[in-house]
């Protein structure tokens, strides 16, 4: 067993930072065996409930208590959890981080296939606006909510037209 440090919470899982992760219970050592789960993350259990094994690397060696963190993986390998391939990030990061690398290419308006609107609408709806029609009054000629006007009108939806 390398330099293993005790899990946060538990009193018998330790785990050192090549991500090998060990037992105590029952007064033997005991290096348990991590699988992944159906996104390729893996997972370990303990107590009876799984754990992602990257979290508990975060929680032990970087102090990671925060759940509106996250734990990205450098090289986007999900199976890599050596303390030197993950970094404690927020959410929003970690998206910049994913785009950056092209790993992150979500369609965008039209080309989105859960698109209910065209680009030449959404023009239309700010056409409308721009002329001076109140966002009920554009819902009400194109049988929208005014909740959605206000957002496309204000780029908050479909932003990249």
């Amino acid at each position: 067993m390398l330099e293993a440090k005790l899990i946060p919470g538990f009193t018998c899982y330790y785990i050192d930072k090549e991500a090998n992760i060990y037992s105590t219970k029952g007064g033997k050592i005991k290096k348990l065996k991590p699988c992944p789960n159906y996104s390729g993350y893996m997972l370990v259990t303990l107590d009876g409930k799984s754990y992602r094994l990257h979290r508990l690397i975060a929680k032990t060696y970087l102090n990671l208590f925060d759940d509106s963190l996250v734990v990205n993986h450098l090289d986007f390998n999900k199976a890599n959890n050596k303390l030197d391939n993950l970094e404690v990030i927020t959410y929003k990061e970690n998206s910049i981080h994913a785009r950056l690398a092209g790993r992150y290419n979500k369609p965008s308006g039209e080309k989105n296939g859960m698109a209910k609107h065209t680009d030449e609408f959404i023009l239309k709806i700010r056409r409308m606006c721009e002329l001076g029609l109140h966002d009920k009054e554009v819902g009400d000629i194109l049988a929208l909510s005014s909740k959605d006007v206000n957002r496309i009108r204000l780029r908050r939806r479909w932003a990249h037209i």
